[in-house]
């Protein structure tokens, strides 16, 4: 057991076998009991996996929170406080802390089945997977009662993750970009994340700030690398879409960053996307009645993204090539 805060001790030299599972918070002490009881309860060997608990400097109790934790978990667990900004700086401190071969990531506001990191087990052992994530089911918080314009297919298609279309026969499947995982449930090599760098600190969410996704950009730039990217079906886990989620600012503004995302992605692998259509989508927005009005507008809200992002790209290679 033990307690760090600010990046205070060494990083471990010699990996054990198995995971450290790596839980970056900010300001959700009310949803984190969930996922750290969700670690403890998993069926899997208590020896093989540690708890890594980064706060990204919260100010709503949860150090008060984890404090109990540090001395009665049933496993390893330490705390680390990370004041930069931005979920890849905490990610990677939790890299850097990892005692383990493999670094399992599981969000703050998520819960995991108890064969999580089992299943993830078994992809490692079967097929040699490096990195990999599984399925994410959206699980509305109870008492609330998503808006008319939401259908349950639209909440599964923003706010979680089944690849279920892939080969059923297989445990875990190699999959390339467009089809994606997550960062709220993935595992990684650490050997990997060494080689070829972690999370991007200028991607991934700060605050209210939507950027490139930090998650799909390690995804492609280690496909680019020539390393598998594994969707392992029996490792699931539950996400909550709390209220402020359910709005028609926020989906709009996922889409957005959705757009953003894969115009970067697109451009890191040296192909070329679709380009999306604006104009049929920004019509539909001013025409249609609900729900048809909300997906146009994710529509026009991912157009709007992906070609923004094009052009800021092109302007920088211009400006680069006549520096």
């Amino acid at each position: 057991m033990s307690k760090a805060f600010d990046g205070d001790s060494s990083p471990a030299t010699e990996l054990r076998p198995g995971f450290s599972v790596v839980i970056c918070t900010y300001n959700r002490a009310a949803f984190l009991e969930g996922a750290l009881a969700s670690v403890f309860a998993q069926a899997y060997p208590r020896d093989r996996y540690e708890l890594i608990i980064v706060d990204n400097d919260s100010s709503d109790g949860t150090q008060a929170l984890v404090q109990p934790y540090l001395t009665s978990a049933s496993i390893p667990i330490s705390y680390y406080v990370e004041r930069r900004p931005g979920a890849s700086f905490a990610r990677n401190l939790g890299i850097e802390r990892a005692h383990h071969e493999y670094i399992a990531f599981l969000d703050d506001d998520a819960v995991a089945a108890p064969g999580w990191l089992a299943g993830f087990d078994a992809a490692i052992g079967r097929y040699g997977a490096l990195a990999g994530g599984g399925p994410v089911e959206p699980i509305v918080e109870p008492g609330l009662e998503p808006p008319s314009w939401w259908t349950e297919h639209s909440i599964r298609c923003i706010f979680g993750l089944d690849h279920a279309h892939l080969d059923s026969s297989e445990q875990a499947v190699a999959i390339r970009w467009p089809l994606w995982l997550g960062a709220c449930n993935s595992f990684y090599s650490k050997r990997l994340l060494d080689a070829h760098g972690g999370f991007r600190p200028d991607c991934g969410p700060v605050g209210q700030q939507y950027r490139v996704a930090q998650d799909v950009e390690l995804n492609v730039r280690l496909e680019r690398a020539g390393v598998p990217i594994y969707y392992v079906r029996d490792s699931r886990i539950k996400h909550r879409v709390t209220a402020e989620r359910l709005t028609r600012r926020y989906v709009w503004r996922r889409a957005y960053s959705a757009g953003v995302t894969d115009a970067a992605a697109w451009a890191l692998l040296g192909g070329a996307g679709k380009l999306p259509q604006l104009a049929p989508a920004a019509l539909r927005l001013l025409l249609s009645g609900e729900p048809a009005r909300t997906a146009a507008g994710c529509r026009l809200g991912y157009g709007i993204g992906y070609l923004h992002k094009k052009l800021q790209m092109a302007l920088r290679e211009k400006l680069v090539k006549h520096g």
